[in-house]
């Protein structure tokens, strides 16, 4: 099946999942894309004649050669993957425009103002966990949740071998909050350069296309105290990264339209 035409115009990629979009690519167009081939041919046509001198026939006796110049290019498809992809899904109507309206694990394509978070920075911030910490754990005996106490405990233990994720924030143009986990080796420059150009000031319109994510409190852990605790401490790690009312997703592509 041949790839359908992507959409005019020209894309300045900040982040894609490169695995995610193969792998949608192989499915639509039945096979992954790893080159495309071009190739000239010309062909010209000389016409040559000597002359047959004998007594009893004379004659011209005439050979055709041929030449033939082919020239063969082998370019990398590149974003071309990416592209045919997202135009693939637009012009099937894949992708919702409202993501708070979009259910559980539908994809969507909304418009904002993002920020990148850098696991380095959401790391910084935990000294102030620790310290909260630190303080809640100095309170009288009476002022103290016996649980709460372990819970931080726990949690002061995790801190310290757990790596925190990079993220992002997208504020889009209808007002709500989406948010999501990245790959540091799916963005095209590094976070910190953002830093740099804006401090923590967001970028404005850049176009996100992900998949909502919807948890449901409908599953628990077992009441034994391990899961118990473990099951507060990830919902605890997700409060520090994200906003209570932003919407998760996993993102696919953030781009700007040049």
């Amino acid at each position: 099946m041949e790839p359908e035409e992507p959409q005019a115009g020209l894309y300045d990629f900040l982040y894609k999942d490169a695995g995610r979009i193969a792998s949608y690519y192989a499915q639509i167009f039945r096979g992954r894309l790893t080159s495309l081939e071009e190739s000239d041919h010309e062909q010209e046509n000389e016409e040559r004649g000597s002359k047959l001198g004998v007594k009893i026939i004379e004659g011209n006796i005439r050979t055709l050669s041929q030449v033939q110049n082919s020239q063969k290019r082998i370019i990398d498809p590149h974003d071309v993957i990416t592209t045919d992809v997202l135009s693939h899904l637009v012009e099937q109507g894949k992708l919702q425009t409202d993501l708070s309206a979009a259910a559980n694990g539908e994809m969507a394509i909304v418009k904002g103002t993002v920020v990148f978070i850098d696991h380095l920075i959401l790391e910084t911030a935990l000294i102030g966990f620790e310290e909260e910490i630190k303080q809640y754990k100095q309170r009288p005996k009476k002022d103290k949740d016996p649980q709460q106490v372990l819970l931080y405990e726990v949690a002061q233990k995790i801190l310290s071998k757990f790596h925190l994720p990079s993220a992002f924030l997208l504020n889009t143009e209808s007002g709500y909050l989406v948010g999501g986990v990245i790959k540091e080796a799916s963005m095209e420059e590094a976070i910190s350069s953002y830093y740099v150009k804006h401090g923590m000031n967001g970028l404005a319109d850049v176009y996100l296309v992900a998949i909502k994510e919807q948890s449901t409190a409908s599953f628990t852990l077992p009441a034994e105290q391990m899961f118990s605790v473990a099951q507060q401490i990830a919902q605890m790690f997700s409060q520090m990264l994200f906003p209570a009312e932003a919407i998760k997703v996993t993102p696919i592509a953030l781009f700007r339209k040049l």
